[in-house]
């Protein structure tokens, strides 16, 4: 029996033109004999294959290493049927040695496959340059020149420190285009977590002992924004513990350890399927840390997860399963692999429908002293929440006094074109609120139906770059791609839409432009409600604050400055304040040539922003109750009722992320103000706007200073 397997393992580094043909006739014969002996000689067996696979590594003169057989012949047959199949049965096994061999089975085939930075490069004719290691790729990224000794000190432990953090970091260091590890899944058990937290504070010490002092002015504003960070990580991992708290945690890691993979093209399809078979072997370590270590949680974040949950197993059973098609030689690894997910992850939802949801009894809130800290962070600025709700107060009476105004001018001119006939209002606050809600509803009527939203986005992202170009408001991005796509499945249900910019590593890979779908659960009425919001003058303030000149075109130029700090730390009062400030600038551009119903669904928008940074700490902090957030956001608003349900939902999900719009879009226009007194009548919108993009996206209180200085 020994010698038929070591047939199977030594013939097959041999017979690598042949693998398909021949690899399942010797799967089956090894499962075949394996099935029919012992539990004790089966796993002598598997002991015997690992020794085999040393062996066949020892004849291709390659150096031993510890997670994975790296040449290409070796590599091949570790995709091939007879390790898939074997590994399949040996997890039937139930015995701990057998066990054990399927784990060291998985840690030298399976779990750590042909990493993509060895793949990649692969042609018929041999090997080609290939990705280079997380390390490689940090050290050579660009940096602003480094004048002092401590220049080179920071710029070196900055470069320690992201080294490390995405070697750990598998699933982010994808998105952010780092390919090294991208067959492998973050480590969340307690003792990485506690890891983690460890070395976070040993890099926060290390840098403590630079002095910013001697830095000079670009890398000194790199230590600020990095102090910040890990105070921030920090606080992340000992006071909110999210890993602890949210299951969205975990469904929203699983869909995007695959997404990612799958989504751009950075390497060919078979190095990225065969890097996605890696991570789905590994969904069942996911969903048993996750149960290991949720303690508590919110019922609408247990509620939120189920239905993400049930979005991965849809991601894999239909949109993987599409894809790997195109790939036939790993159809079968992706399809078995597939398998073991799913049965993880369908696992994982009964979990939380059966046992954490009946306890899901945590609350949203987390009150008013954890909340001013963690805004203070989220802000990067010593904010108040006091201060921040009593600001966003005062605005809130100033723009809904403007919309009120515009909403009057407007109804004339729809009583005029008989749109409303034996129709009059008086005065006051009932009689304005009247009229502002009738002119909305008004504008409401025009809108796309269900599924023409995706087409729709896409028709006034075309008109918007026309018209930009046309303008000559800001130079836009020339070698990177804006893909507009329905929202993956396992990201719905907290915002209703986004952009995702490529990472700064991958900085010519596409961008993609998300859109919410109406969902088919809904009734009738809250899919009409839905469409009604995201009418077609509001989808088109929607397209610019995403798109163009909004995050997509924000993204792109942060990808263009030469700091690692800022390539992987952006500020979010920064990104969504751009997002929001460019929404009025277009406008004010004569973009639809001023059209009165596209300027007051701008300031329906700016009200949104607005409101968002009162009802967030209001929940949070117990001073205002879900009622009375939902009436504000109905009636101070003109919301519809969906969306102020759904704001509740982020609100509830996402604290102290809904001011972020508010804040930013207040300081960047405090900038301009500035800059427009320092320029004088030699202001120039593209100057401004290229300007203020061009540093990366820092903080706001270090943005007022790097615009104004001379």
């Amino acid at each position: 029996m020994k010698a038929v397997l070591r047939y199977c393992v030594q013939d097959a580094g041999h017979t690598l033109l042949s693998i398909a043909a021949t690899q399942h006739r010797k799967s089956m014969a090894v499962v075949g004999l394996l099935t029919a002996t012992s539990r004790t000689t089966a796993s002598q067996i598997i002991v015997e294959f690992s020794k085999e696979v040393g062996m066949v590594q020892k004849a291709l003169c390659l150096a031993p290493r510890p997670h994975l057989v790296h040449h290409p012949w070796i590599k091949h047959f570790a995709r091939s049927r007879f390790v898939t199949n074997l590994g399949v049965m040996l997890s039937a096994i139930p015995t701990p040695f057998a066990i054990l061999s399927l784990f060291v089975l998985q840690s030298l085939l399976i779990v750590s496959p042909l990493s993509a930075q060895e793949a990649a490069g692969y042609t018929a004719q041999g090997v080609t340059p290939s990705f280079p290691t997380v390390s490689e790729a940090i050290s050579s990224f660009p940096t602003a020149s480094m004048v002092t000794k401590a220049d080179t000190a920071f710029v070196e432990l900055a470069r320690k420190y992201f080294t490390w953090r995405y070697s750990n970091d598998p699933v982010s260091a994808t998105y952010i285009g780092l390919h090294e590890f991208d067959g492998r899944l973050d480590d969340l058990s307690p003792e990485a977590i506690k890891k983690q937290e460890e070395t976070t504070a040993g890099f926060l010490k290390e840098l403590s002992n630079l002095k910013p002092s001697e830095l000079s002015k670009t890398h000194r504003y790199d230590y600020f924004i990095l102090t910040d960070h890990l105070e921030r990580d920090l606080f992340q991992m000992r006071e909110i513990k999210t890993w602890e708290k949210s299951p969205l945690f975990y469904t929203e890691m699983a869909g995007g350890a695959i997404r990612s993979l799958l989504s751009r093209e950075f390497a060919p399809l078979d190095v990225r399927l065969t890097n996605v078979v890696s991570r789905l072997h590994q969904f069942p370590r996911l969903v048993e840390q996750a149960k290991a270590n949720i303690k508590s949680t919110p019922r609408i974040n247990t509620e939120t997860a189920i239905k993400q949950n049930a979005g991965c197993i849809s991601y894999i059973e239909e949109d993987l399963k599409k894809t790997a098609t195109s790939s036939p030689a790993l159809a079968e690894s992706v399809r078995v692999a597939s398998e073991i997910a799913v049965k993880a992850l369908k696992s994982f939802g009964t979990y939380l429908e059966t046992d954490l949801l009946p306890r899901s009894n945590a609350d949203y809130r987390i009150g008013k002293e954890l909340y001013g800290r963690k805004l203070r962070f989220t802000l990067q600025a010593d904010t108040d929440t006091d201060e921040l709700v009593g600001t966003a107060w005062k605005r809130y009476e100033e723009v809904r006094k403007e919309a009120i105004g515009l909403s009057r001018k407007i109804h004339e001119d729809m009583v005029f074109e008989g749109r409303f006939k034996n129709h009059a209002h008086g005065e006051g606050a009932a009689a304005d609120e009247d009229i502002a809600r009738e002119v909305f509803s008004e504008i409401a009527k025009d809108h796309a139906v269900s599924d023409g939203l995706l087409d729709q986005c896409k028709q006034y992202c075309g008109e918007l770059e026309r018209f930009i170009r046309e303008k000559d408001l800001i130079t836009l991005p020339t070698d990177e791609k804006l893909e507009i796509e329905w929202t993956p499945e396992f990201e719905r249900g907290v915002a209703d839409g986004g952009l995702e910019s490529p990472g700064p590593f991958d900085p010519k890979q596409a961008a993609f432009f998300y859109v919410a779908p109406v969902h088919q659960e809904w009734t009738e009425a809250e899919k009409e409600s839905f469409l009604r919001e995201y009418n077609d003058y509001l989808e088109q303030i929607f397209c610019i604050h995403e798109a163009l000149p909004g995050h997509y075109v924000q993204g792109w130029y942060s990808n263009q400055f030469p700091s690692l700090v800022r390539a992987m730390l952006d500020s979010g009062p920064f990104v969504e304040g751009w997002a929001v400030y460019s929404e009025q600038m277009m406008l004010d551009a004569g973009y639809r040539g001023g059209d009165p119903k596209l300027q007051l669904s701008e300031l329906k928008w700016l009200l949104r922003v607005i409101i968002n940074a009162i009802i967030d700490p209001g929940l949070h902090t117990g001073t205002m109750t879900e009622k009375e957030a939902t009436d504000l956001m109905i009636h101070g608003g003109f919301q519809e009722e969906r969306e102020a349900r759904g704001k509740i939902v982020r609100a509830s999900l996402t604290s102290t992320q809904l001011p972020t719009y508010f804040v930013g879009v207040e300081a960047i226009r405090n900038i301009e103000k500035l800059y427009r007194e320092k320029t004088g009548n030699k202001f120039n919108q593209k100057e401004f706007n290229e300007k203020l993009l061009s540093f990366g996206a820092p903080p706001l209180k270090y943005l007022k200073e790097m615009m104004l200085e001379e």
